[in-house]
């Protein structure tokens, strides 16, 4: 369906940034084309194969406007709200050249497309379901992989009396290594230092652990993330000393769900209240754990919904 000529739709990307070796955020109108440089800085170049259209938003009735704080060489810091293409010219006086502008907020109407996952999917929808077989008293860990790209939607479980108190969790891409520590790691460190292909792809709150060929140091979580300096910290010390030049991997999870302690039964959802959907990669192992807490065989069902 074709839009107004009205209309004014504006882009929110996110670009890898080659020079601070980071993601950033940023908008672009329509007109503009794709991103070719970072948006906080012109001068640094990014990685064009890793642009992700995040969200468009179309106002179907005015152009957006634009909060801006502008320096003017004349009357100094001035702020205005102006149309997006207005900014060359003092607000106060046309006359007078500005050096600098900056966008303090975007505002538009309310009409907007949620571009979710990052990954363009086709659209199409189904619904599977996934069932595991857990002996008395077992604790057991079952692979699940897809040939194509899912961006799942929700994932339903239909627990009864008997799985009370047993535990399911569901980690993505378990254990993958993603780059390398490049200091050396001392024992009661937290802050470690590693490559940038850790920094890229490791997140706050994705467990976190190292291995060197023959030791694994659970780390817990990532709790904070330092781009310039290229550390990530860690919830739990290393109780061993890792060699840089061993190598040392970084290994991530990402967690889905849990550890859930199962307290009542019936249809539980998860994932119905985030709008949108992730993105797991054709042949990207899901893993799901479930700790059977008592002497009874059990069948636990889940239901996933997604798109591909």
């Amino acid at each position: 369906m074709s839009l107004p000529s009205t209309t004014k739709e504006l882009r929110r990307y996110r670009v890898y940034c080659n020079t601070d070796s980071r993601y950033v955020n940023g908008f672009l109108n329509l007109t503009a084309g794709l991103p070719s440089v970072c948006f906080e800085n012109a001068s640094h170049s990014i990685d064009t194969s890793k642009t992700d259209l995040i969200e468009i938003i179309h106002n179907t009735y005015t152009p957006c406007v634009e909060h801006r704080k502008l320096t003017c060489a004349i009357d100094g810091t001035v702020y205005a709200f102006q149309a997006s293409d207005s900014a060359s010219t003092c607000p106060t006086n046309s006359s007078h050249t500005i050096s600098a502008t900056e966008v303090l907020e975007y505002i538009h109407n309310d009409k907007r497309v949620i571009k979710e996952p990052s990954k363009p999917m086709n659209g199409f929808f189904r619904v599977q379901t996934i069932m595991m077989d857990v002996l008395p008293n077992e604790n057991k860990t079952e692979d699940f992989t897809w040939p194509f790209p899912i961006a799942p939607l929700s994932v339903i479980i239909l627990p009864n009396e008997l799985h009370r108190g047993d535990v399911y969790t569901v980690n993505v891409s378990p254990n993958k290594p993603v780059g390398v520590i490049t200091a050396n790691v001392s024992i009661g460190n937290t802050v470690l230092t590693v490559s940038a292909t850790v920094i890229e792809n490791i997140h706050v709150g994705f467990p976190c652990e190292l291995f060197d060929g023959t030791n694994t140091e659970d780390l817990g979580f990532v709790v904070d993330k330092d781009y310039a300096a290229g550390t990530i910290t860690v919830q739990h010390a290393s109780t061993r000393a890792f060699l840089a030049a061993t190598p040392t991997y970084v290994r991530m999870t990402v967690r889905f769900m849990g550890p859930h302690i199962i307290g009542r039964k019936g249809m539980m959802h998860f994932g119905t209240t985030k709008i949108g959907a992730s993105y797991i990669p054709a042949g990207e192992i899901v893993r799901v754990n479930y700790e059977n807490k008592s002497a009874h065989k059990k069948t636990i069902y889940g239901i996933v919904e997604y798109l591909y």
